[in-house]
């Protein structure tokens, strides 16, 4: 009886613990050449952490050259990425516009190169790429950290207003989780720019997300904060938010909305078949709406100085509180959904491409005084700086060639130029070289001047 028992308590323990053997994996065999890449892999992300650490800590954030790179496309599939490793001729015909991988890592190279090393990202972009590792800051951290000339780049990144705010994020620990997961699919220890867009629904409060970035601060994963969406008197009252936490705003993004998205169409058809609106519209008519639309609409991106199109940061004292602070702004979106930079207009309704017209005529045609002011200016900058490469008095740019100004980078540079920060946001490589040959030239005054009447003239200024 007793060996029968002992017999049995055997078996019964085999049988409880076969599975998990026969589930157990052996683990994987690694090269000396694996081990040494994996570990050569970690003592770079140590250095450059500190690197970019040492650097910025204790001082003023600052965009190398004034511009920077937006990934606002980086792995969003509904924007032309897809995540095959080669895109045929034949794919290519039937998805105009596609790119992949390793045409934005040739943008990446294109971009830092020359000096333009600041890029901005969101835990959010290119989510829809995220189970295949290619999400925009996963991208970013595979690119690599430092170029040829050993200079690291300057990243930044933000919390978004998505459903990962409510699935166990909560308090301060949730932003500074929230913070190590970026800098973790960035491949970096520390990040340059942690931005926060505000208003921001949060459980905790705002006071809850500011004690979050003092303990990133605390624990060294970023330096410097910003904010996004704020006008003048928002800022000032979150500059005294910061500083009761001992910090600072570094950066305030401002995000420009086209004014032709189908959302905002349906607003002002509203609007105009309503022209008695009650005071009581409820502020969660439309959460992207800009307050230009109708004053009671609640915004919660305010209009901007982003582009051409959306002046309004120069006259509702944005620009003016930024400066007086010492905050950079840094403007999304600077060509405006290439409205604002002559790449669709009433006569070229669909941007050069065959097919249906992105924008109908009725939307381009009062753009016009602004399309013809820029070709008008693109053709002055040309002819000046022809003149001072051939001048001898002149010969700065002698050993470089005039680049070939186009609409676009006049637009960028009016950004530069009202002292904001343009977020290229570029997908293929001839777009990447355009953003490089803003540099090196400014617009002149009569220049702006030219392109500051044509507004003027569409706002009925």
């Amino acid at each position: 009886m007793l060996h029968s028992l002992v017999l049995f308590t055997f078996l019964l323990l085999g049988t409880l613990t076969l599975p998990f053997l026969v589930l157990q994996k052996p683990a994987p065999r690694t090269s000396l050449r694996g081990e040494f890449e994996d570990a050569l892999a970690s003592l770079n992300k140590q250095q450059n952490s500190l690197k970019s650490f040492s650097q910025e800590s204790g001082t003023k954030f600052v965009v190398p050259n004034g511009i920077g790179i937006g990934t606002l496309s980086w792995g969003d599939k509904k924007r032309g990425f897809t995540t095959k490793t080669k895109i045929t001729k034949k794919y290519k015909n039937a998805n105009p516009g596609v790119y992949n991988a390793g045409d934005l890592s040739l943008v990446y190279s294109t971009l830092t190169k020359a000096g333009i090393r600041f890029v901005d990202t969101s835990e959010i972009y290119g989510l829809s790429s995220l189970s295949s590792g290619q999400s925009s800051e996963e991208l970013i951290g595979k690119f690599g950290d430092i170029d040829l000339e050993g200079i690291a780049t300057v990243k930044g990144t933000k919390i978004s207003w998505s459903w990962m705010n409510f699935m166990g994020r909560r308090g301060s620990s949730g932003i500074l989780k929230a913070i190590q997961d970026s800098c973790d699919r960035l491949s970096v220890g520390y990040v340059d720019l942690y931005q926060v867009p505000f208003p921001f629904p949060y459980i905790g409060g705002q006071r809850k997300i500011i004690k979050g970035l003092k303990l990133a601060r605390d624990r060294g994963l970023t330096n410097h904060f910003g904010v996004a969406n704020l006008n003048g008197k928002k800022l000032m009252s979150m500059a005294k938010l910061f500083a009761s936490q001992d910090l600072e705003i570094a950066s305030n993004q401002i995000e420009f909305r086209c004014v032709t998205s189908a959302a905002e169409h349906l607003v002002r058809l509203f609007i105009h078949s309503s022209p008695s609106l009650p005071p009581s519209l409820p502020p969660s008519l439309h959460p992207f709406i800009h307050s230009s639309i109708h004053p009671f609409i609640h915004p919660f991106t305010r209009p901007s100085i982003s582009s051409l199109l959306n002046r309004k940061a120069m006259f509702d004292g944005t620009l003016e509180t930024c400066k007086r602070l010492g905050i950079v702004v840094l403007a999304a979106k600077p060509l405006g959904g290439g409205l604002a930079c002559g790449k669709y207009t009433a006569m070229n309704p669909t941007g050069g491409k065959i097919g249906t017209p992105k924008y109908s005529f009725n939307e381009l045609d009062p753009l016009s005084p602004l399309h013809n002011a820029l070709r008008q200016v693109a053709i002055m900058v040309q002819s000046r700086l022809k003149d001072e490469h051939d001048s001898a008095e002149k010969n700065l740019r002698k050993n470089f060639p005039v680049p070939e100004i186009t609409t676009s980078m006049v637009a960028i540079n009016w950004v530069v130029a009202k002292g904001a920060v343009p977020l290229c946001g570029v997908s293929r490589n001839d777009e990447a070289n355009e953003v490089v040959d803003c540099l090196g030239w400014k617009l002149s005054s009569a220049e702006l001047e030219r392109l500051d009447d044509a507004c003027d003239e569409m706002e009925g200024r």
